[in-house]
């Protein structure tokens, strides 16, 4: 049987430094191309930059065990080694050898042709389409992975009898809160069986408690949309609460729900005196540098999406206003 061996890209250790124990009782191979694309990064400051001196320290630690040419043993059981690609091989190669991923994939592709069973571990998805034009088995790298069947939604949803609706306290609460799990400020959604618009949130206090969610009062003409959006905003204005976290496609409301959340408190409730918004620097698409114009530029396009959302908020609050003036002029009229 041949022997198994997972090779990295670049990008799997940048993602994780951690991920050569990952691979427990296996080899791993990190081509010699992936360690100088981490020489390169190494004196970055950015999370780029940290993975990539944190994966060499790693290595570093590991060199009094043995030869990484032969392959050293890890705790775990996992063997790992650095590759070389003969340049006999790669001057043949169906790729060509001037692009540093296709150097790390011929690498692969002479361990498979030297009678190797190889999997190619990379986060780029075009590097996984090249591995499997060339005939290599490619895998993306999931740590920790978890089906969204299994996230914590922070609410759990019960059909009951429209009349126990009308109730302060329905009773499946408290058979809830005694037969179920429950975490303190997870939401109980309870709707109608023959009618899912006509429904009640509570809020999960502990032991037998529960808090009834209701509308938030705002000095604009704005809303929640949905039960979710409601949920959020219950814990966005609670004070007892230190850190909400909201996860979600976009589109859903998540920065405009925390803004307006925030100004509320601020402006109107008085609870604070500033606000502090801030957004992480670790892009997901192209970094800040890709984007045109003086930082300040620059920085406006990173900000956009909190200014549109401020800008939606400031409009409704100057429309109210206006239908409030206009109001109190036909009373007078």
């Amino acid at each position: 049987m041949a022997e198994q061996i997972y090779v990295l890209d670049t990008n799997v250790l940048i993602y994780d430094p951690q991920s050569i124990f990952s691979f427990r009782n296996q080899t791993v191979g990190i081509p010699i191309t992936v360690l100088e694309e981490l020489d390169q990064f190494k004196a970055e400051r950015s999370e780029r930059g940290n993975n990539s001196r944190e994966v060499i320290r790693y290595l570093d630690s590991l060199r009094d065990r043995g030869s990484f040419h032969e392959g050293i043993q890890l705790d775990d059981g996992t063997t790992l080694r650095i590759l070389f690609t003969p340049e006999k091989f790669v001057a043949h190669a169906p790729l060509k050898a001037d692009i540093a991923d296709n150097v790390i994939l011929l690498t692969a592709l002479h361990l498979k042709q030297g009678g190797k069973s190889v999997t190619f571990v990379s986060k780029d998805i075009n590097a996984r389409v090249k591995a499997d034009v060339i005939g290599l088995n490619a895998v993306d790298y999931l740590k920790e992975h978890v089906d969204e069947k299994h996230f914590y939604k922070g609410w759990i949803s019960l059909d009951i009898p429209a009349v126990q609706l009308k109730r302060d306290y329905p009773q499946e609460l408290k058979q809830l809160a005694e037969e179920e799990t429950l975490y303190p400020n997870q939401f109980v959604w309870l709707h109608s069986q023959n009618n899912p618009f006509n429904f009640r949130l509570f809020r999960y206090l502990g032991g037998k408690q529960f808090k009834a969610v209701e509308k938030p009062h705002f000095e604009w003409e704005l809303e929640p949309r949905n039960a979710q959006q409601l949920m959020a905003l219950d814990l966005l204005l609670d004070p007892t609460v230190q850190m909400v976290s909201l996860v979600g496609p976009a589109g859903t409301g998540k920065t405009f729900l925390t803004l307006l959340a925030g100004l509320h408190q601020v402006l109107e409730a008085k609870r604070y005196d500033k606000m502090l918004i801030s957004r992480p620097v670790i892009p997901l698409g192209p970094d800040i540098g890709y984007l045109p114009g003086d930082i300040q530029e620059k920085l406006f396009s990173w900000m956009q999406p909190v200014y549109d959302n401020m800008e939606l908020i400031l409009h409704s609050a100057s429309t109210r206003r206006h239908i409030e003036a206009l109001r109190k002029e036909g009373e007078h009229d």
